[in-house]
């Protein structure tokens, strides 16, 4: 009979936050995003990818009405309002024209 070694448990990945540089922050602070819907599996998403700091996100939305799609966005935003960033560009298509309105109360 052939050994075999068995698996052993990788160690967890720690998520704990840390500040984000300062230096970062003065010149990257100004965040431009680039959204989208995505579907897979038929099941929507709206994606995002940020510019120069090239984050990404990817957040379920259960349909693509107005107010889902503001929580949407709102939530992407606070993410980086909360690591420091200002969201002060957001890049879309047609499917985000209805809340384009919410979106310049932010700025």
């Amino acid at each position: 009979m052939k050994g075999k070694t068995t698996r052993q448990p990788m160690n967890h990945v720690n998520i704990t936050w840390t500040q984000v540089p300062e230096d970062i922050l003065q010149r990257y602070g100004n965040v431009t995003l680039a959204i989208d819907i995505m579907a897979i599996n038929k099941i929507p998403f709206v994606v995002s990818i940020s510019r120069d700091i090239h984050f990404g996100t990817a957040e379920l939305i259960w349909n693509k009405t107005k107010k889902m799609l503001l929580v949407s966005m709102q939530q992407i935003v606070w993410a980086y309002h909360a690591r420091g960033f200002q969201v002060t560009t957001v890049l879309a298509d047609g499917g985000f024209e209805c809340i384009r309105m919410g979106l310049q109360i932010w700025a």
